[in-house]
């Protein structure tokens, strides 16, 4: 029986990276992200519930129409399965062997309950990464390939990081035994006993001298010539290679946020996605920011605010300077 594994985790966190490593093992095989659920089946579900939408009383409200009105919640259910079980049919297709199928798709952290859902029994991989090094990725992806969706704004990404990471992890919790959340940090550091369980989740058994081989293979900025793509590519786009736009492999590096931002930048991370940086153990309080001055901090909290918000601390921070010497 076939095994699908959602490999899910903010823009940037290394997860196309953890993809490949574990596509290289004969029994998996990852096609490009999908979008499948959080692009095609998400929408869908939410219209289904739409058309469900009563009030207090049991009565629907709204004038009814929608597939409610000729098909059952069963019916929907059946569909929506359906088209995940023909995807994974369809991927494993593409690697004759396989009976794992990975699935990698950043967007998947914000809808675990409608893969819970449609894809019941399925397995997930969180692979979580400091915030700070995925908002400094996201912003320079913003700057070039990743204009179309990658905020270029450290608030923007920061909230990017939070809104993923959080969902994700909540999504890892309700799976229970199904699921695993990596460290980005410690894989990168040739962590194999954390490789070992992240291909155990998968259903593979590996030791961890192969573990300590994949990760020798597939080390970030090793080398300038990096490992052919293991990623499989089946549909419409049969056969054609995976070609990532210049600029979406970087260093990885850990800490690299430390060169780009200044006290500003530091602030506004803070005020976005520090309380977040603290739950998932990054840091024990906000002391890393450093000394800020009152005006700075004030206009990172008005970022956050709006614009009424930032009207009014505008009119504070005003008033400050007024009072420096």
């Amino acid at each position: 029986m076939a095994t699908l594994v959602l490999l899910i985790g903010a823009p940037r966190s290394g997860t196309t990276w953890l993809q490949q490593i574990l596509a290289s093992h004969p029994a998996i095989v990852s096609p490009p992200e999908t979008e499948l659920f959080s692009r095609y089946l998400a929408p869908a579900v939410a219209a289904w519930d739409r058309s469900l939408d009563r009030d207090e009383q049991g009565r629907n409200p709204r004038r009814l129409k929608g597939l409610s009105t000729v098909l059952d919640v069963d019916d929907f259910d059946a569909w929506a399965q359906s088209l995940v079980d023909r995807t994974v049919e369809r991927a494993l297709a593409t690697k004759p062997g396989a009976s794992i199928v990975v699935e990698k798709t950043p967007g998947h952290s914000l809808v675990t309950d409608v893969i819970e859902r449609c894809a019941p029994g399925s397995h997930a991989i969180h692979l979580l990464r400091d915030g700070r090094d995925v908002a400094a990725s996201i912003m320079a992806a913003g700057a070039s390939w990743g204009f179309r969706w990658a905020p270029t704004t450290v608030g923007g990404a920061a909230d990017m990081w939070r809104e993923h990471a959080l969902a994700a992890r909540l999504g890892i919790c309700a799976v229970g035994a199904r699921g695993f959340e990596a460290r980005y940090e410690q894989l990168r550091d040739g962590d194999v006993d954390q490789l070992v369980e992240v291909f155990a989740l998968c259903g593979v058994a590996i030791d961890p001298e192969t573990a300590a081989g994949y990760l020798r293979v597939h080390s970030i900025g090793a080398s300038a010539a990096p490992a052919a793509s293991s990623i499989s590519v089946g549909g419409e786009h049969q056969g054609r290679d995976i070609a990532e736009p210049a600029g979406f492999v970087r260093q990885g590096t850990t800490g690299g946020w430390r060169n780009e931002w200044n006290a500003a930048d530091r602030a506004t991370f803070a005020s976005r996605a520090g309380r977040a940086l603290v739950e998932f153990g990054y840091e024990p309080d906000d002391s890393w920011v450093g000394t800020v001055s009152p005006i700075v901090r004030a206009r990172s909290v008005a970022a956050k605010l709006g614009s009424r918000g930032a009207r009014r601390l505008g009119v504070w921070a005003q008033r400050r300077r007024d009072q420096l010497p």
